[in-house]
């Protein structure tokens, strides 16, 4: 077991911290009146592990997250020195229970007291994490920083070996060279209550299901839609790489890829918020948008069109962001919500 020894005693104050490497791959992190901490670096993702803590998993790209983690790891037993002292410590809250006087460390003290373990781990931390990322399979890297770049995290799918040894050529290459299957990919969950949505909204503004709603209300009776849940929990989910197989289908209310969805998914623009692309799903676009506010726009009325009748569609679908904000600010009432 030999210790990390990054700069010389001269060079860096003496640290209450030791890390020591355990094997190649794994680093135990100890200090004076700390708890121990163990990170593993497993593949395509790191592991930390300490008492009272469950192992918890990180990308290949979550070293602020990997940081933070050791950080609370090795402070899960702390308490703040000022506890009990007199007079009063601002740092330290203290009031009457009917068991007596109590005292404990506000949160806001102790995320203080965890960031700064963060950075005096900083510079030695990093430095061995760097180099396990130097013996990581480059394909791994690629995946999951362009992932990050996307979701603004690690997605869970990317962390297990299997995925990349069960996916589809087309689907790695999708995924290295296009953002929004990044995005599909952590949004999988979703889709299928859109796509529930998408003919719920379908069904109902259908002439058959008007004529059948005013058959009910002749006779005094309420036409309503129920999911059949029995029905829904034996479905089987369809499995991950089935799903990605047809990703850009997922952003359809059809279910189809479109000429338009394609070219605007395979030219994402940047900085588009990753919660708010599924829901394009909601609506067919009339053309590609490349702009980030119109796709802004676009997604945010799929979000909330079921409350609208289909004509505000226009506005939203084809108003520059500028005409948009010209026309909403000019006329309000032209945009009817119900």
């Amino acid at each position: 077991m030999a210790e990390l020894a990054l700069e010389t005693a001269d060079q860096v104050p003496t640290s209450r911290y030791t890390l020591c490497e355990v094997s190649r791959h794994t680093l135990r992190i100890t200090g004076s009146a700390r708890t121990p901490v163990m990170i593993m670096h497993d593949g395509p993702r790191f592991a930390v592990t300490a008492e009272r803590f469950r192992t918890r998993q990180f990308g290949l790209s979550d070293y602020f997250r990997i940081s933070r983690a050791v950080a609370e790891g090795l402070m899960v037993n702390w308490e703040s020195p000022k506890k009990g002292s007199a007079p009063a410590d601002p740092m330290v809250f203290r009031f009457e229970s009917n068991h007596g006087p109590v005292e404990f460390v506000p949160k806001a003290v102790r995320e203080w007291a965890v960031g700064r373990v963060a950075k005096c781990l900083g510079k030695r931390l990093h430095s061995w994490y760097k180099a396990r990322l130097a013996e990581t399979d480059p394909l791994c890297l690629d995946f999951q920083r362009i992932a990050f770049a996307a979701m603004f995290t690690t997605l869970q799918e990317l962390l297990c070996e299997r995925f990349y040894a069960q996916a589809s050529e087309h689907i790695l290459r999708d995924l290295k060279n296009y953002r929004a299957a990044a995005i599909a990919l952590g949004h999988l969950p979703l889709f299928e209550p859109l796509r529930q949505r998408t003919a719920r909204q379908q069904l109902e503004r259908s002439v058959q299901y008007e004529d059948l709603r005013c058959a009910a209300a002749a006779v005094g009776l309420e036409l309503e839609l129920r999911e059949m849940y029995p029905a829904a929990r034996e479905r089987r989910a369809p499995d991950t790489l089935d799903l990605m197989e047809s990703w850009r289908g997922l952003f359809s209310p059809t279910g189809e890829p479109y000429r338009s969805l394609n070219r605007t998914l395979m030219n994402l623009p940047g900085g588009i918020a990753p919660g708010i692309l599924p829901y394009l799903k909601m609506t067919e676009l009339e053309h590609a948008i490349l702009e980030r506010s119109s796709l802004t726009v676009a997604c945010l009325y799929g979000m909330h069109s079921a409350s609208d009748t289909g004509r505000n569609k226009s506005v939203f679908m084809n108003a520059s962001p500028i005409v948009f904000a010209e026309q909403c600010a000019s006329s309000p009432s032209t945009l009817v919500t119900s």
